[in-house]
């Protein structure tokens, strides 16, 4: 049993190869940074930290090596990460607070992931669940995830709906392809249906909408000066500040960064007169590091990124059917993590985020043929332009959806 399960963990990384390498490669270069500047200890917590989310990766790899175990990972995931954003929600209420349901720290993060997990599971049909359920759960939450005062997870919500709407788009020769558009289209309108609502009963909601665009109005784009005494909100001036010093950055240190785990040192040192109350670490594994570790740090997360993408994308043009509903639910996922982690604090929640979707991902490439292997590709399969892909795909789930409503008149 431990030889079958090393097996498959030998084989997972096997697959997952092109992004274990370049994430090694980015904790080399932390590590190497923390150990020149004479943090050694933080050095070896880096290193520590690196090995504990690959094998997080593998584990939920071998975890969702197949459909069933991963109907399985999907609902359990989804029950507990429920219960904690209840719990959340809980807490907030008891204490008098009916919005902005921030005081915990990375529980506030559950909002988000229940959200794109519904919608991954409505698009996919994946796991199975009639209709009505997963509307009737995707509904409040909306609604949550809009009280919560999560920005960055309205954002990554709004990408997800716009990317499935695209990859509609690219097939519009299928007919049946409006299986993709037109829910992400109803989720958009539920969207903003009730964004406007609450913003007329909830004073919060109101107010974060107010300030939802206040980054972007105070800056001079023409000139690069960044106004961040003026922010009203207090999270607001933090991230623009945050911004302003990845400015002087990019201009004075652009190959090393402040070090690893140094950039607040560097923060305190030009907040001097900026009005600002709280300093805290960058926010986003990307700014993250580029601040602390230069541009080849940030290449390298961003190539995760790619290598995440383009491993989809080749398993999109070779899979079956239900593989495609499996990557529909992945595509959800990663769109989403990989734009919230844009804004998210960064650290180990960050880091969890990342590598989700990649896990998720690696336990379909475990079920494939070896010709669809690696995220560099094992034997080519003939190539399709995407268009024709996606229209493939779309044809296979309309074909499923269809087979569905058969047995289900055939059982009235």
């Amino acid at each position: 049993m431990m030889l079958a399960h090393l097996s498959l963990t030998l084989k997972a990384l096997e697959r997952v190869k092109g992004i274990v390498l370049a994430w090694t490669l980015l904790i080399a270069i932390r590590a190497a940074s923390a150990f020149f500047n004479g943090l050694g200890k933080d050095a070896v917590v880096v290193v520590i930290q690196g090995g504990e989310f690959v094998m997080l990766l593998l584990a939920v790899a071998v975890a969702t090596r197949n459909v069933e175990l991963r109907e399985l990972f999907i609902k359990w995931f989804l029950l507990l990460v429920s219960a904690i954003a209840v719990y959340a929600f809980v807490l907030h209420v008891g204490g008098g607070m009916l919005a902005n349901l921030k005081r915990l720290d990375e529980p506030k993060y559950s909002f988000g992931f229940v959200c794109v997990f519904l919608v991954g599971a409505w698009i996919s049909g994946r796991p199975r669940m009639p209709s009505w359920v997963r509307i009737g759960l995707i509904i409040p939450a909306i609604a949550l995830l809009l009280i919560s005062g999560e920005r960055s997870a309205w954002l990554g919500m709004i990408g997800v709906a716009a990317a499935f709407v695209r990859l509609g788009i690219f097939s519009l020769r299928s007919r049946n392809i409006a299986r993709l558009i037109l829910p992400m289209i109803g989720l958009l309108v539920l969207g903003s249906v009730t964004v406007v609502v609450l913003a007329h009963t909830n004073e919060f909601v109101s107010r974060q909408m107010q300030r939802f665009a206040e980054p972007i109005t105070l800056v001079d784009w023409k000139n690069g000066e960044i106004f961040y005494q003026y922010a009203e909100s207090p999270s607001n001036k933090a991230r623009l500040f945050q911004v302003a010093n990845l400015i002087d950055i990019a201009k004075t240190m652009p190959l090393t960064g402040t070090g690893t785990e140094l950039y607040r040192y560097y923060a305190y040192s030009r907040s001097a007169g900026s009005g600002l109350s709280v300093i805290s670490g960058m926010h986003g594994q990307y700014t993250l590091f580029f601040a602390e570790n230069g541009v080849l740090a940030f290449a390298l997360y961003c190539m995760i990124w790619i290598l995440f993408f383009r491993g989809w994308r080749k398993l999109w043009g070779v899979g079956n059917a239900g593989t495609r509903e499996s990557l529909l639910f992945v595509y959800a996922v990663g769109i989403y993590s990989a734009i919230i982690t844009w804004f998210i604090a960064g650290g180990s929640a960050g880091l969890f985020i990342t590598f989700l979707p990649i896990g998720l991902l690696g336990g379909i490439l475990l079920q494939t043929r070896p010709s669809a292997k690696g995220f560099r590709g094992g034997a080519k399969s003939p190539r399709r332009s995407l268009r024709s892909r996606v229209a493939f795909g779309g044809d296979s789930i309309a074909l499923r959806l269809s087979a569905n409503k058969n047995r289900a008149t055939q059982g009235l």
